[in-house]
């Protein structure tokens, strides 16, 4: 089981052992049998809340969000089943 797209495995070439890392680690948790969300902001940055954040299965790297609206998203995501068993859940601010 893959669980790391393949288009993010053909960027780190720098740090290979990352990626085979995380899809141990999803994999893991997968097959736990727990309820779970992997969410995986590529740059975190501090400052309030924009309060306009998109979360996708896709790959969204080198987008930046505060940490106020990744615990917005959190804090929504656990009142819904949108985001149960699924991993790579990369967020960004969008611009307004």
């Amino acid at each position: 089981m893959t669980l790391i797209s393949p288009c993010l495995k053909e960027k780190n070439k720098v740090m290979p052992d990352v990626i085979k890392t995380k899809d141990i680690e999803l994999k893991t948790i997968a097959e736990s049998g727990l309820n779970w969300t992997v969410l995986r902001p590529p740059i975190v940055g501090s400052g309030n809340a924009a309060g306009n954040v998109v979360a996708s299965e896709k790959d969204m790297t080198g987008s930046k969000i505060g940490v106020e609206d990744i615990t917005d998203f959190i804090l929504s995501a656990l009142q819904t089943k949108e985001w149960d068993r699924k991993a790579q859940s990369w967020l960004r601010s969008k611009s307004r």
